[in-house]
């Protein structure tokens, strides 16, 4: 083997590789003002480098998902969807309370009616 041949590094394991690559974003990254939602829960710094689309708290925890860079337009669609629903739902659940309190109404004037005076049904 000759003496001025350059030694390759040895090959790193992928978590040898994302335990590098957070030690550099958590060393070398900049705090960002808005936390990904991870860290804001946890109350953790939330770092990110240039070069990385997760925070090196993410990385590190090897948590996929991280919102760092800004939340995932379909995941505001479906929040937004959800909510549509849950409007709809609370409107019908209005309208249904409205026809069973009229019902109701109907139901005790009748009583009065049969019995001559004025009863508490419930």
């Amino acid at each position: 083997m000759s003496a001025n041949r350059v030694q390759k590094r040895p090959r790193l394991t992928s978590t040898e590789r994302r335990r590098e690559n957070a030690s550099f974003i958590l060393l070398f990254g900049v705090i960002m003002p808005v936390r990904c939602s991870r860290c804001r829960r946890l109350d953790l710094v939330c770092k990110t480098a240039s070069r990385s689309e997760s925070c090196g708290q993410c990385v590190s925890a090897c948590h996929t998902g991280c919102n760092v860079h800004g939340n995932d337009p379909s995941q505001l669609r479906a929040v937004l969807e959800e909510k549509k629903r849950l409007d709809q739902e609370k409107q019908e659940t209005l309208a249904k309370l409205l026809r069973l309190e009229a019902q109701e109404r109907r139901l005790t004037s009748r009583a009065e009616e049969l019995f001559g005076y004025e009863i508490d049904i419930l």
